[in-house]
């Protein structure tokens, strides 16, 4: 929801932006009742299925009552009407034209300005509690602001599993250095900034109350409560992060339909709305119903979305337009939530209750101009990133190169330099980034790994043995450097050691899947269509994920080391339990190697069963 500036003189009859009980138990009190709520169902369902319904279903679900404000007010439709009817097909162009060729960059858009999204909903709310007690102009409304924005970055910046997707995401599109700039110097100046902002808001609100001007405790609740809830669900949670996630994601979707419900229900009660908003927001209980029921069906399009991507795949004509169309969804849900909830809007003031103010909207001129930002703000990203992305192999050296000479004493932006050098086929400089990524981290063991790897492409098999036991040694659940040990093996025509090192994998048990990790790859938060388009297998989280992607790489090394010496039906049988492996079936690539494996030896269950 988009942010709102009071300019209310006088408290108007109702504080309430629904209902007393409404506002209560689903506005400024509703993190009070659904995290425990949500913990009580991921008890009885589990957390992976609750929290699935909650960051697929409803984050999708709860743009469709905005889009029936959008058009189902005529006179709102009437004001923007270019906007409602040409930006959409636009941005849905372009959003599948990018999830064909560069994906990363639609989610990479979607999730900052999803972010951005709930933060300017929080607010929102305060803004319109505040015009509807009458709190004056100026400085305050400036504080508001500033204390949802510092709250929101101190929190981020905190760490957590959303940091850790946005830098992801970044980096997905060509953005690098977040890494280097969300340490511990910028956590700390966030939370001083946070500091002296709550300080100066506490301050003001003390004059205001002091002086005789009216205080909204409503929104002083809200915005408290909010921000608490935030920093429980985003950082503090642990192991149950993934709950959090969907907890927050649960009171920004619950906050978003019960004011828009009661937005919507004043428009049909004032006979201001067209048949359709007039038909699903009647207060009667077959309109509920039916409202309901086409909201939860609505987000049920993510849903398809992410299962029609894991069984068809991305890269198909009907599952690509339903994929970019849960995407667009959620920028479009961003991009007019940005002017259409504005209170500084004297008919947004009426329908919302509220003491019309008598001081305009503001200079048109300037309006128009913020208006046309905005729209470049969702539009223009995704042009300059998805170009920025196509260019990625191309821009990623120099720029990490650029970030590890800035920070010299940083290992894992040595690391990740290395990393840049090695994909690019550099491999001498490569091997240089990774000596010294390891001199600085030495109980970070990667970038030795890495250092075996470009020694066994160079043929020293010699010293890359030497280095890769030297690690097992000294972390045995290294299952990387294991890996390579096996290869080596296969190598040297040494099946026996492949064969007790293949083993020695596959009985390893299987990491715990504790909430976090299962999350770790389900951010489906609004508009996160990179999240709507993971598979299930994937949600499971990147512990669970990497056990079984070494399963089927170690299973792969064991069936060609069986087809090598010729024992053909071992290595059918080997192949075809790596094959049914979820790993497989969800990763493209493996399960194209996996196929080159088969088709390379012969290996058909026809040529196995003549084989000798």
């Amino acid at each position: 929801m988009a942010a709102a500036v009071s300019t209310a003189s006088k408290p108007p009859s109702s504080p309430w932006i629904v209902s007393r009980p409404t506002d209560l138990a689903l506005i400024v009190g509703a993190p009070l009742l659904i995290l425990p709520a949500l913990f009580g169902l991921a008890e009885i369902f589990g957390a992976l299925a609750v929290s699935a319904a909650v960051l697929v279903t409803l984050s999708t679900a709860h743009h469709l009552p905005g889009f029936l404000r959008t058009y189902g007010d005529p006179e709102l439709f009437a004001r923007y009407r270019f906007r409602f009817l040409v930006v959409p097909p636009l941005v849905l162009g372009v959003v599948w034209w990018l999830t064909w060729h560069q994906l990363a960059t639609v989610l990479f858009v979607s999730l900052v300005w999803a972010i951005w999204h709930g933060l300017m909903q929080v607010y929102g709310v305060m803004r319109i509690y505040a015009a509807k007690a009458g709190e004056p102009a100026g400085l305050t409304p400036k504080l508001d602001r500033a204390m949802c924005l510092s709250g929101f970055v101190a929190v981020l910046v905190s760490g957590g599993l959303v940091q850790e997707r946005v830098v992801a995401a970044a980096e997905g599109s060509g953005v690098f250095g977040l890494t280097a700039l969300m340490g511990p110097t910028l956590q700390a100046v966030a939370l001083g900034v946070f500091g002296l902002v709550f300080v100066a808001w506490v301050a003001q609100h003390v004059r205001q109350a002091r002086s005789g001007q009216p205080v909204s405790w409503l929104k002083i609740t809200s915005l408290l409560l909010s921000l608490g809830y935030l920093a429980v669900c985003w950082s503090l949670l642990g192991r149950n992060l993934l709950l959090g996630l969907a907890a927050f994601e649960a009171f920004h979707d619950i906050q978003y339909m019960a004011v828009a419900w009661g937005y919507n229900q004043r428009l049909v009660s004032t006979g201001k709305s067209n048949r359709m908003l007039s038909l699903l927001c009647s207060p009667n209980a077959a309109s509920v119903a039916l409202y309901v029921g086409v909201i939860v069906t609505y987000g049920f399009i993510a849903v398809l979305a992410m299962d029609l991507s894991r069984d068809v795949g991305i890269h198909h004509l009907g599952v690509s337009l339903v994929v970019a169309f849960a995407a667009t969804s959620g920028l479009l849900h961003f991009y007019f939530d940005g002017f259409i909830w504005k209170v500084r809007q004297p008919k947004t003031q009426r329908d919302l209750g509220i003491e019309v103010s008598d001081e305009g909207t503001g200079y048109p001129l300037f309006s128009r101009l913020r208006e046309g930002a905005q729209a470049l703000l969702v539009a223009g990203p995704l042009v300059v990133l998805g170009l920025l992305a196509f260019n990625l192999d191309g821009v990623e050296v120099p720029m990490r190169g650029a970030l590890a000479r800035t920070f010299p004493g940083d290992g894992e932006l040595q690391f990740q330099y290395a990393a840049a050098l090695e994909k690019a086929g550099q491999a001498d400089r490569a091997a240089e980034a990774y000596r010294q990524a390891a001199a600085l981290a030495p109980d970070a063991l990667g970038a030795r790994v890495a250092l075996a790897r470009i020694e066994m492409q160079r043929g020293d098999l010699a010293a890359a043995v030497v280095e890769l036991e030297q690690i097992v040694a000294l972390a045995p659940e290294r299952t990387d450097a294991s890996l390579l040990l096996a290869r080596l093996a296969l190598q040297r025509g040494d099946f026996a050691s492949v064969e007790s090192t293949v083993a020695a994998l596959l009985a390893r048990p299987a990491p715990e899947v504790h909430a976090e990790a299962q999350g770790a790859n389900l951010m489906l938060d609004s508009g996160d269509p990179g999240g709507v388009a993971r598979s299930a297998h994937e949600a499971a989280g990147p512990d669970r994920s990497q056990y079984e992607y070494t399963r089927v790489e170690a299973l792969s090394v064991l069936a060609e080391a069986q087809a090598a010496r010729g024992d053909f039906a071992a290595a059918v049988e080997t192949l075809d339990r790596a094959r049914r492996n979820p790993a497989a079936r969800t990763d493209p690539r493996l399960s194209a190697r996996l196929e080159a494996l088969r088709v390379r030896y012969g290996l058909s269950a026809r040529e196995a069963s003549a084989a000798p």
